[in-house]
């Protein structure tokens, strides 16, 4: 490193020493459960009462009578955290639990939930920070890596798939702790010229690569095909480019006195961790247009612009300060300017092995993981469509989402994605 960027990758150290924790862009400790403030005891009981609601049909009739809180009764910020949880759930089974999707958010779930977004500075959607990070308990207070530890505090179907499905993603973000730790490492010794330890730290990446696919592996252990196909996908779409789905002009966010804003927003994806693409910038990996293109093609249209446009809008689903975390260490770290700078020819050739190693050189990054992951996504995935051609007239929501399959596929697209980068 030069010496300006030697004082720029410090400043960034220092920055953000508390960004990250031991168990990478999960919190240090379990997400609050229950907010103390009496006043939102109707948020709780609405969201914690959410599969019994959406089967019954009496969602949007729990709403209605939901009186319209102010956000003045938040105090931390994991009390801002679970506000969100709570009210991104809320809001996904008030648009997509009926026979037909709700074109209008009513302000008992519109002025609290476009408060607290702003508070966070995410959007007022369900994100991966609200469907992952911020919504687990776990048996193991010191460790989240076993999905099997693992549940889900807030669900739309309270299945056995839905949990598994969310807590791998959580068991991968708990495990890419160690993975941000090494990262961080490999700028230490950059820093300091000690390029034989850079190397040591790629090569200690790939094996935590490694652990991660293997827990991808277990995706369907517990992910039921027609479960997820029917009673679980749907909810987490997304209201952007929905017209197909029965949202033409997405959702208007009502917030009273006639007053309200029409907002076409992506829907949950673990394609909006921060863990990826913090790989891929560590390893020097570029995305191309044609990965764009495939992406968009899996999701029905949802991505309409190039690859860097795609990565810009998902920085604005991730928390405020992972978002400031990877835009900063973009621009304080370049592997291939490190090897190039490097002139110890030993070290150099270490390097060059152990960057290879971790799969960028001369494929993108995670090839081998990717390649596993998406075989064991597709078994799954084309389980779930063979259920939707096989499966005749049902009653209610299920109904409806299988009408919509083809117009957004969100969810299992961020299985794909999230080994791409995305």
């Amino acid at each position: 490193m030069e010496p300006k960027d030697v004082i720029a990758a410090s400043q960034f150290l220092a920055k953000h020493a508390d960004s990250v924790s031991q168990n990478g862009f999960l919190p240090r400790h379990l997400p609050l459960r229950r907010l103390p403030d009496q006043r939102y005891s109707a948020w709780e009981a609405i969201a914690s009462n959410l599969p019994t609601l959406l089967l019954t049909g009496r969602i949007r009739h729990a709403v209605f009578e939901c009186p319209i809180e102010s956000t003045r009764g938040l105090r931390s910020e994991g009390e801002w955290r679970w506000a969100y949880v709570l009210l991104t759930y809320m809001s996904h089974a008030y648009i997509w639990g009926g026979d037909q999707p709700a074109e209008i958010l009513p302000p008992q779930l519109s002025i609290p939930l476009l408060r607290v977004s702003l508070h966070l500075a995410l959007p007022p959607v369900l994100t991966c920070a609200a469907a992952n990070l911020w919504n687990f308990t776990s048996t193991d207070a010191c460790s989240f890596s076993s999905p099997a530890s693992l549940t889900p505090l807030v669900s739309f179907t309270a299945s056995p798939t839905e949990s598994w499905f969310l807590m791998v993603g959580v068991a991968v973000e708990s495990l890419g702790g160690a993975i941000v730790q090494t990262i961080l490492s490999a700028v230490r010794a950059a820093i300091a010229r000690d390029f034989l330890a850079v190397a040591a730290a790629l090569l200690q990446l790939s094996s935590r690569l490694e652990e991660i696919t293997a827990v991808m592996a277990r995706l369907p252990e517990q992910c039921d095909p027609p479960t997820f196909y029917h009673e679980v996908r749907p909810f987490y779409a997304g209201t952007k480019n929905m017209a197909g789905a029965g949202l033409p002009r997405a959702v208007l966010y009502d917030t009273g006195d006639e007053n309200g804003e029409w907002k076409q927003l992506r829907g949950g994806s673990n394609g909006q961790s921060s863990l990826f693409p913090l790989i891929d910038s560590a390893l020097g990996v570029q995305h191309t247009t044609a990965t764009a293109t495939n992406k968009s093609r899996r999701r029905g249209g949802d991505d309409d612009g190039t690859e860097d446009d795609y990565h810009a809008d998902i920085l604005n689903y991730i928390p405020r300060e992972h978002r400031s975390f990877l835009t900063d260490f973009a621009q304080i770290w370049n592997i291939h300017d490190v090897i190039a700078t490097t002139e110890d020819l030993a070290a150099s050739e270490a390097l060059r092995a152990a960057h290879a190693h971790a799969g960028a050189i001369p494929q993108p990054a995670l090839t081998n993981c990717d390649a596993l992951h998406h075989h064991t996504i597709e078994k799954v995935d084309a389980a779930s469509w063979d259920c939707a051609r096989s499966t005749k007239a049902k009653p209610g929501y299920v109904a409806h989402h299988e009408r919509r399959a083809h117009a957004d596929r969100d969810v299992w697209d961020a299985a794909h994605a999230v080994l791409e980068g995305g």
